[in-house]
């Protein structure tokens, strides 16, 4: 793994304050609903699409979406806090987010984090803490898209003749890959350590006796990508039957059997909002 240098830390773009406000209030378990509530509604574009895109996913389900709280209450803050916290992102990058590119980048961050989720629903630990480094484990993409513009979004589209890590070509056109530089955001953001470790590792196997959410994170962002929710579309002939088959060795061993067991619907729960996000954000 790299260490940027001083000149491409210095040189990084900022995430939106918005955004940044909502991760950092999303990652810390101590805040409620309402702390949430009133951060989202200081920014009436953001509040009034967090509502569009909630009811366009959601209702239905539950009945119509008409207030911040509201949708908390129904989808959970943090699910709230990630719709809002794309909604900034995408007024930042204004012309860019209709690049399928992109969106697949912000759809593999939510996949992620859903999948994280319900992993640790089935294995009964807690999900917030693993949602959260889900929804910011590839964050450090959108600082170089931000920065780079569409020559990032050129790289996101290019497949070399020669397969080589997505992070060595990005270290050879900017000086810094995505791992670095979410790893030095979530840093300078003051946001629990454990969330710059994912972003920093997340493409490595972890490490023996690692915490569950490094080693949820990681295999979660590999399942999220059999399940086709990765940066780079694949086929659907092409995906894994058993998104976990190839996963599972990497985590403790009781948490293997419960996975294999509960893949098919875990991996329906996934998908099925997925498909709900990306319909609303089209």
């Amino acid at each position: 793994m790299s260490t940027p240098t001083r000149a491409a830390h210095e040189e990084m773009p900022p995430i939106p304050a918005t955004a940044t406000a909502i991760l950092r209030l999303a990652s810390n378990e101590r805040v409620g609903v309402d702390e949430i509530v009133d951060t989202i509604s200081t920014d009436a574009a953001i509040l009034s699409e967090v509502l569009r895109v909630a009811n366009l996913a959601f209702v239905g389900v539950r009945g119509e979406v008409t207030s911040l709280k509201q949708a908390a209450l129904f989808l959970g803050f943090k699910r709230v806090a990630g719709i809002a916290a794309a909604v900034a992102l995408r007024s930042s990058l204004g012309s860019l987010w209709s690049a399928q590119e992109v969106r697949r980048c912000w759809l593999h961050n939510l996949a992620t984090a859903l999948t994280a989720e319900q992993m640790a629903l089935v294995l009964r630990l807690s999900p917030d803490e693993v949602y959260s480094a889900g929804l910011v484990h590839d964050i450090g993409r959108f600082v170089l898209i931000i920065k780079h513009r569409n020559e990032y979004v050129r790289l996101l589209r290019e497949r070399p003749a020669e397969e080589k890590d997505f992070r060595l070509r990005e270290r050879e056109r900017f000086k810094i890959d995505h791992t670095a530089a979410g790893r030095d955001l979530l840093l300078s953001l003051g946001l629990p350590p454990v969330l710059a470790q994912v972003a920093a590792g997340h493409h490595d196997t972890p490490r023996r006796g690692a915490s569950d959410t490094i080693a949820l994170t990681h295999v979660a962002c590999r399942a999220a990508t059999a399940m086709g929710c990765g940066t780079i579309h694949v086929d659907q002939d092409q995906l894994p039957e058993n998104p976990f088959t190839d996963l599972v060795d990497l985590l403790p061993a009781d948490h293997r059997e419960p996975l294999l067991r509960n893949a098919e619907s875990l991996k329906n729960v996934v998908t099925t909002l997925v498909g709900a996000y990306e319909r609303a954000f089209s």
